[in-house]
């Protein structure tokens, strides 16, 4: 085994190629990078339920939706996924992963070159960022949120966008 904190690098376990592409009512646990969307036009994810360690969402293209997806680790514990040799929810989870791992490193959703893209209802918890949004333009994001995050909760490189009812816990709001 690794040392605490130390992740493999891996590629996205869900990949999208084109218009109209979706995952929907999807988990995905104990992943390296979850879904990317990049440059998939009216792409639509929803009720994707994550715990990666570098970056649960990527997505980019016009007319895309996110919807009601949750980044957190205790996904595996309260989903019933019971991978063998998982953290404990009670004593591990903080130490070897949201503090060694998610809050120094996750990037729950990146968005790059995305156009008219709208993200409603969704929440991460223990992330670096909930969202780095790159060079996207007319983004809405309603009804987000983000608990105990390790960084910034809203990370804007470039484009435009508008945020109505974000709430945080302890981090910064944007950068």
């Amino acid at each position: 085994p690794g040392a605490v904190g130390t992740v493999k690098p891996c590629a996205y376990a869900v990949r999208g190629a084109g218009s109209g592409v979706y995952a929907v009512n999807v988990a995905i646990a104990a992943a390296y990078n979850g879904i990317d969307f990049r440059g998939c036009d009216n792409h639509t994810i929803k009720k994707a339920v994550t715990c990666c360690y570098n970056n649960a969402i990527h997505a980019g293209g016009t007319g895309g939706v996110i919807e009601g997806c949750l980044q957190n680790g205790t996904v595996m514990a309260r989903n019933g996924l019971n991978l063998p040799d998982w953290v404990d929810e009670g004593t591990q989870m903080f130490p070897y992963l949201f503090d060694a791992v998610t809050r120094t490193n996750t990037e729950y959703i990146r968005l790059s070159g995305a156009n008219d893209q709208t993200l409603y209802n969704c929440f991460a918890y223990g992330v670096k960022s909930f969202l780095v949004n790159k060079n996207s333009t007319d983004l809405l994001a309603f009804n987000i949120g983000a608990d105990n995050i390790g960084g910034t909760m809203l990370v804007t490189q470039g484009g435009s966008a508008a945020i109505i009812n974000m709430m945080r816990w302890n981090g910064s709001s944007y950068a």
